[in-house]
């Protein structure tokens, strides 16, 4: 890899400052301050390799060795202009990186920077490891990437983790490549940018909480003294996930807040069964004829799940709007199959009225380095199986199934298939 490498320096010197008093017309005379110290800053450009790509300081083109300078503080464009037949693959600044063309940067001490080119027909090894609790799928220009893939420079590619077990007790900690942490990097999807090494992807997950909200009813009361009608909403909370948490329960109309609650569960607990727990209260006139959509939400829970009312004639009309994601898949069954067209092992289950596609995963339990599940393929909607083609003679493998429904919500896996041998 070749690179351009900038070194800032800083000089200093003394300046002097005159001071003159005028009274009227008259020059009464001059002092001088005290010498004061000023910093100017040098920047270095040194050329590591004599191919690769070229630096612009400034708008100018910088030569091995050429010297800019700049006020302490000054903020400095830099611009890296990769030479035919090759990639520019980032800035390494201090200890920060930027994978942008033009950066901009202020000096206020001597640093270092480096501009990264690589040959563009130059690919590299980008291997990913999964944790425990879950799968790791990477994907670039659109097609999959499996670990162990020879991917060429300069590329974007996205890894995503689906978790698997207890998905709502888990959540990303952070992303590791080359065993460094990133920092700020917590998703479920990460964007390695600019590929310009081999590089080997883990993530860390940590135990969470999942606050999950349920709108259990609606009743109303007629006030016909103050023609008012009082609508209040029952719902229960479940923390679903590992950890204790508290968390502020939220009650919205038409997507503005109108009353809170702050709730604690540990895992496993519910909020909402005892009396006048669960509950909170819309008043409108008696009269109004008007629709409202309220939600229940938790800060875990976002829009799972909208109740639309409007109050007619005396009754109240409800209507509700599922956002949530689709049902896991039932009957998954595995069998293998050897014909002249096909051979392999058959991933078959019940069809999910919400799916718009379905995701097969994939474990190799006699195995300590493939014993995790992996994502082997897609099937759409309207195929309800799958054709594990990729399985070796004498291997024993177990299968689960995930379903996407068209926002893209995933369900919970589907419970693993009894293991076969192909």
């Amino acid at each position: 890899m070749g690179g351009i490498e900038l070194n800032i320096k800083i000089d200093k010197f003394i300046g002097l400052t005159l001071i003159v008093v005028v009274f009227g017309v008259l020059l009464a005379g001059c002092t001088t301050e005290p010498p004061v110290e000023e910093e100017r800053v040098i920047l270095t450009v040194g050329i590591e390799v004599e191919e690769g790509g070229i630096v612009e300081v400034e708008g100018e083109p910088a030569e091995a060795g050429e010297e800019f300078m700049f006020a302490k503080g000054s903020e400095v464009t830099l611009e890296a202009e990769p030479e035919e037949g090759y990639e520019f693959v980032g800035w390494d600044i201090g200890d920060m990186t930027s994978p942008d063309l033009e950066i901009a940067i202020n000096v206020y001490e001597d640093i270092t920077v480096q501009a990264n080119f690589v040959d563009a027909e130059k690919e590299f090894k980008v291997e990913y490891e999964n944790p425990r609790q879950g799968v790791i799928t990477a994907r670039y220009d659109d097609e999959s990437v499996f670990s162990g893939d020879m991917v060429e420079a300069g590329a974007d590619v996205e890894f995503e983790v689906i978790i698997l077990e207890e998905p709502r007790g888990y959540e990303v900690d952070n992303w590791l490549v080359n065993e460094e942490e990133l920092a700020e990097e917590d998703e479920l999807i990460y964007v390695h940018e600019n590929l310009g090494e081999d590089i080997e992807v883990t993530v860390e997950l940590k135990e969470t909480a999942f606050f999950a909200v349920e709108i259990e009813g609606l009743t109303y009361r007629i006030d016909e003294a103050e023609e008012k009608v009082e609508i209040t909403v029952d719902y229960v909370v479940i923390n679903e996930g590992l950890v204790e948490d508290t968390q502020d329960i939220e009650f919205e109309v038409d997507g503005d807040i109108q009353d809170e609650e702050e709730v604690t569960l540990e895992a496993g607990d519910k909020y909402g069964e005892e009396d006048e727990e669960g509950q909170f209260e819309l008043v409108i006139d008696k009269y109004d004829e008007d629709e409202y959509e309220l939600a229940v939400i938790s800060e875990d829970d976002r829009d799972e799940i909208k109740v639309k009312i409007e109050y007619v004639t005396g009754e109240l009309k409800v209507d509700v709007i599922w956002e949530l994601p689709p049902s896991a898949p039932e009957d998954v069954e595995a069998h293998v199959i050897k014909v002249v067209e096909e051979k392999g092992i058959l991933i078959e289950w019940s069809e999910v009225n919400e799916a718009e596609e379905y995701n097969v995963v994939r474990q190799q339990p006699e195995l300590a380095d493939e014993g995790e599940w992996r994502v082997v393929g897609t099937a759409p909607a309207q195929e309800a199986f799958y054709i594990d083609d990729e399985v070796e003679a004498g291997r024993v493998y177990r299968y689960a199934v995930v379903a996407v429904n068209e926002n893209d919500k995933t369900s919970d896996y589907s419970k693993p298939t009894e293991e076969v041998s192909f």
